[in-house]
């Protein structure tokens, strides 16, 4: 349980993609291929109990950026929504183990996630620190 909780917090923000309008049909295998068109290889994968949404970990956010040029691109007979999702958002969705440590992580990348609205005041923040320096 610790060492989830250890490694959503060294993932952190921003690596992982959840695709939903997946078939139900498509296997863990195919997901792959789709993902391997964009020249990319998932380290993780986890599909929603129901199958028609899978969360995607990559390496890097820049990968998992380009995963998201894969949005609305065709899996068989459907195609498939692609955009980032948090880690928590992930353990929600999937139910992975959450220990008191995990949960704690997963809150933290919430807190992470209200940051993104914060990106842009604290980047002015800066800036007016600029201004009067």
């Amino acid at each position: 349980g610790m060492g989830l909780g250890g490694l959503g917090g060294g993932v952190g923000e921003g690596n992982w993609v959840r695709m939903s309008g997946l078939p139900y049909s498509a296997t863990d295998n195919e997901i792959k291929s789709f993902v391997g068109q964009a020249q990319l290889t998932p380290a993780r994968l986890h599909r929603s109990p129901n199958g028609g949404e899978a969360f995607v970990l990559f390496g890097t956010e820049a990968e998992a950026r380009i995963a998201l040029g894969l949005h609305k691109q065709y899996l068989g007979s459907r195609y498939v929504d692609v955009a980032l999702a948090s880690a928590a958002e992930v353990m929600v969705t999937v139910g992975a183990p959450a220990s008191a440590e995990s949960r704690m992580g997963a809150l933290g990348s919430l807190g992470g996630l209200g940051g993104l609205g914060g990106y842009a005041p604290m980047m002015y923040g800066y800036g007016g620190y600029g201004f009067q320096g």
